[in-house]
């Protein structure tokens, strides 16, 4: 008894822990880039249970399916393993601005953080600092090739396909874009992100030759408003259904306490 208490309340747990990142997901609803998570869990080990001194009939052991003497087995919870990031790409919208960029394909932005460290992203609602250096909505300069920050001291800009900048008709660099794998990325806020191992390809590999900017265009988050509320919903029903298993236990437990403990 004491045993599905707990493992009610770990139900609940898990399904707060989804719940937060639903409403993270829904909050980023309207970021430029923004790839969902989602909530992965494991459960705890599985508990076996035999009979004692009561072994079963052999015979009718097989008909059932199960060992002799055993029982079956016993769930004790779950717990959080972790989040996933789905890297799923956005709808792109036009805004025929040409500093907002959009990129199609396996690749990523390559940007250069304050600390001097780099980062990826996919936001490409790009605009120009005081020194005309191309930089994110959070200031971090936008890199070319040779990891060295696009400067735009023009009047005209305009971005091939292939990440070829040029201004006011003059070669002015080339987007560094970098390939990725979604399992090597760890997320750092602000629509950023960092590789976790130097598995990564530049985009002159056959595994980037897909890869193509959009200028003029945004590539909007990955959440599904509808999906993640039909999720929400599905989190709450679970939610409660384990609080009504507390419940029915406690007073399970308080009956056995107070009237059978009581007569005898």
């Amino acid at each position: 008894m004491i045993r599905g208490l707990y493992t009610a309340a770990s139900g609940m747990d898990v399904e707060q822990a989804r719940q937060d990142v639903i409403a993270n997901n829904l909050a980023n609803v309207s970021t430029t880039g923004f790839k969902k998570d989602e909530a992965v869990f494991k459960s705890f080990p599985v508990q076996m249970l035999q009979r004692i001194h009561d072994r079963m009939d052999e015979t009718a052991a097989g008909a059932a399916g199960v060992q002799a003497g055993s029982l079956g087995s016993i769930g004790q919870g779950a717990t959080l393993d972790g989040t996933v990031t789905n890297f799923r790409d956005g709808s792109v919208v036009r805004t025929d601005r040409p500093l907002d960029l959009a990129l199609q394909g396996n690749a990523m932005f390559t940007v250069q953080r304050g600390d001097g460290s780099v980062a990826y992203t996919r936001a490409g609602n790009f605009s120009l600092d005081t020194d005309n250096n191309l930089v994110t909505q959070n200031g971090e300069k936008v890199l070319g090739t040779g990891n060295e920050p696009l400067v735009l001291d023009g009047s005209k800009v305009v971005v091939n396909p292939d990440g070829q900048v040029l201004l006011d008709g003059r070669d002015a660099g080339k987007l560094q874009l970098t390939a990725y794998d979604p399992a090597r990325m760890q997320k750092l806020g602000d629509s950023l992100y960092t590789r976790n191992s130097d598995a990564l390809e530049g985009i002159g590999d056959d595994t980037l030759s897909g890869a193509r900017v959009q200028q003029g265009f945004i590539e909007q988050s990955n959440v599904q408003v509808v999906q993640e509320m039909v999720s929400m919903i599905g989190v709450m029903r679970s939610y409660e259904a384990n609080q009504k298993t507390i419940q029915m236990q406690d007073s399970t437990l308080n009956k056995l306490i107070t009237d059978v403990g009581h007569s005898s």
